[in-house]
């Protein structure tokens, strides 16, 4: 499939062909067809796009002209309190927020969605390595802004240890989990322990 995308542009002129997913890199492995090519990444909403989604303009407005030290009134630090927890409950995919913003079943579109997810995982990691999947989000999730290490995920003696730093580089490519590089004052004090988010 991969070498037939390539050669696409030739064979179809006037067509644009739009190819969607986190694995498109894996499709084209190191022959990826530069010069043909409008690569988009998308993410889901921040907490400002969901609060404009949400037609909370002037919340917006307030959060972006914010300076730290300035006053809030205790009726918009309320009002910004509740909105976050509704982030933080409903997460940022579009077509969940759609729903929850329409007063239907969000949490039975974000199940639907997570299923799918589910469902590629175990084609892309395998049954067997697929519940990994869900433990190191999980463990991600725990430790957020922790020190991560892989014996979170799972200890290093059951079978599937090895295969930890795969997925968490595959998540990370993704753009499913975020990697914190730290770094220390010194250039001999670099090696400090990784962070997931």
């Amino acid at each position: 499939l991969g070498r037939f995308v390539r050669f696409m542009k030739e064979k179809w002129e006037n067509t644009s062909v739009i190819l969607s997913g986190s694995m498109i890199h894996d499709l084209f492995k190191d022959r990826f067809p530069v010069g043909r090519v409008h690569e988009l990444t998308l993410r889901p909403f921040t907490f400002h796009e969901f609060l404009m989604a949400g037609n909370k303009e002037s919340l917006v407005e307030f959060l972006l002209s914010y300076k730290p030290g300035d006053e809030i009134s205790e009726t918009r630090h309320s009002a910004l309190l509740k909105e976050l927890d509704q982030y933080c409950l409903v997460g940022g995919l579009p077509a969940v927020i759609r729903k929850f913003l329409s007063n239907e079943d969000w949490l039975a579109e974000r199940e639907r969605i997570l299923s799918n997810y589910h469902d590629d995982f175990r084609l892309y990691f395998g049954v067997n390595h697929a519940s990994l999947v869900a433990k190191a989000f999980q463990s991600i999730c725990y430790y957020s802004g922790s020190t991560s290490k892989l014996t979170q995920i799972i200890p290093a003696n059951e079978s599937g240890y090895h295969k930890v730093p795969d997925i968490l580089s595959c998540l990370e490519s993704w753009d499913l989990v975020l990697h914190s590089t730290q770094k220390g004052p010194q250039p001999e004090s670099d090696l400090y322990p990784k962070r997931y988010l």
